[in-house]
């Protein structure tokens, strides 16, 4: 069986310190799933839109298929704003191609693809997204 390929992907607003900090543990949480890392982009800066060097290189890594999965924390690395979590899944088009470490995040992301894909119109209201991942 072929090692699954992670791409790793990392955002800190406060330091960098924080954010190597962040990329260990990814790379940690690869290892004990028998990942091969296959490389990292990571930024500081603040998590309101999407439009980032590091996560567009992230994003095109699994699009081009160098990656088969793209390693975050959790959700609020990639945005704290819905609407930008949609155009985010979006254009990473597999949706079934992000894996987030934290568990309560991956339970998060699992309810939001089922949304994005059709799921219930009551839980497509961007507060309850956001209810989901706060629970």
């Amino acid at each position: 069986m072929e090692m699954q390929r992670a791409w790793i992907y990392g955002r800190d607003s406060l330091s960098k310190e924080s954010l190597a900090s962040q990329i260990e543990k990814l790379k940690r949480f690869a290892e004990t799933r028998q990942m091969e890392v296959v490389g990292t982009s990571s930024e500081i800066c603040l998590g309101h839109g999407i439009d980032r060097d590091g996560l567009n290189e992230a994003i095109q890594m699994v699009k081009d298929g160098r990656a088969d999965t793209l390693l975050v924390c959790t959700l609020d690395r990639i945005s704290d704003d819905a609407g930008e979590i949609k155009k985010f899944a979006g254009q990473i088009e597999d949706l079934d191609a992000v894996t987030f470490a934290k568990e309560k995040d991956a339970q998060a992301w699992g309810d939001i693809k089922d949304v994005l894909r059709g799921g219930s119109p009551l839980q497509s209201e961007v507060g309850m997204i956001f209810s989901m991942l706060s629970m």
